[in-house]
């Protein structure tokens, strides 16, 4: 078959063309025989809350072939190929453009040429597509913390340690390993995942205009001072826990009701994932200050079984060199921490900053190093 002048099909109306397919391509994925009139692609959504794909501008040049650039982290550049790149033929195929992918090893901007604005449109809306889908199957870089490390609640929150390692010494599972650093106690708004500084410098972006947009005129400038008491576990069986956690409150009378610690996190949270840098788990923000976690458990020879953010051996494994293995997490047994400590108080402090932390890191001052941060007051 001539490919410049490929067979035709007219179905309702619409015409098609007849594709010569490739059986062995057709063994890795399964390529549609009819390319898609490009009329379809007015009816598919707008992928306005995604970063790969903000601000892309298509410009026409003096031949009248049209042209568009767009930033995507290169840690999602084989997906965008696909095997033996099928995936990128197809898009070009499917909305009649040439995608120009910088080669394994090179960052750049991926380029989009086309005879038809729709065609390049479409091309960039199905790239931003794939890099969405895959955003929410990677593991995060990034979290929006508000440090619950004050003074004070880093004073109690020690002697707690030093009182449950005395006190429930017998317990099964309870050694001073599982204990969160004093120094790093916080609250998690959502876990962002951040591969490359450009995404970085747009999640940085986001953050201050979500203080602008959200919590300026939520807080109408009053203080968020709140309270750590009480303790809580995250599943069914005190005997078997794997994450004990501080509850936190707004302290009545400062200013503010006591949702306004939750709705500051769940609008933040909803405002990130408006914006395609978080994906939306549940209704709302589950608050909580981890205080143990079998996650952060050492070997008595001093390997970890799980990670512990800021240790040495934290963070994704080296090119090249396989994971350690790890052993799977063992559960403590809670039930004695919870019948003597159950309403054990922490202490308060004013929570005055909003960061964007980075995993697996240590500031100076203790507290993980922060991609950005804002003053809340």
């Amino acid at each position: 078959m001539d490919v410049m002048r490929p067979e035709l099909k007219w179905v309702d109306g619409c015409c098609f063309r007849i594709n010569v397919v490739d059986p062995s391509i057709c063994q890795e994925e399964k390529v549609p025989t009819y390319s898609r009139n490009l009329q379809e692609y007015d009816d598919e959504p707008e992928c306005l809350a995604n970063p790969a794909i903000d601000n892309v501008q298509i410009v026409c040049d003096d031949t009248g072939k049209f042209t568009a650039s767009l930033h995507v982290a290169s840690a999602y550049f084989p997906l965008i190929i696909g095997s033996r790149g099928t995936t990128r033929k197809r898009l070009e195929t499917e909305t009649r453009t040439h995608i120009f992918i910088p080669k394994m090893g090179q960052e750049g901007d991926i380029k989009i040429k086309g005879l038809d604005h729709k065609g390049v449109s479409a091309a960039c809306r199905r790239i931003g597509l794939i890099v969405m889908s895959s955003r929410q199957r990677q593991a995060f870089t990034h979290f929006l913390s508000l440090s619950m490390a004050g003074e004070e609640i880093q004073k109690y929150f020690l002697q707690f340690k030093k009182d449950v390692l005395e006190a429930c010494r017998d317990s099964r599972g309870i050694c001073e390993s599982v204990f969160q650093r004093e120094q790093k106690l916080h609250l998690t708004l959502g876990t962002l995942a951040l591969l490359d500084k450009v995404e970085r410098e747009q999640a940085a972006k986001t953050l201050e205009d979500a203080f602008t947009d959200v919590i300026i005129p939520l807080l109408e400038g009053r203080s968020l001072k709140v309270q750590m008491k009480g303790l809580e576990y995250m599943n069914d069986d005190p005997a078997e826990v794997d994450v004990l956690y501080g509850q936190v409150q707004v302290v009545d009378g400062n200013g503010g009701s006591e949702d306004i610690l939750q709705k500051l996190a769940d609008d933040v949270a909803a405002y990130f994932t408006q914006k395609g840098f978080m994906q939306k788990e549940y209704d709302r923000v589950k608050l909580h200050v981890t205080l143990m976690n079998t996650i952060f458990r050492k070997e008595e020879e001093g390997v970890s079984e799980g990670l512990r953010p800021g240790e040495e051996n934290d963070g994704p494994p080296r090119r090249g060199k396989p994971p350690p293995l790890r052993k799977a997490r063992e559960t403590f047994d809670a039930r004695s921490i919870l019948e003597k400590f159950q309403d054990y108080y922490f202490g308060e402090q004013v929570i005055d900053t909003l960061h964007l932390s980075q995993r697996y890191s240590t500031g100076k001052n203790g507290y993980y190093q922060s991609t950005a941060k804002i003053i809340l007051t």
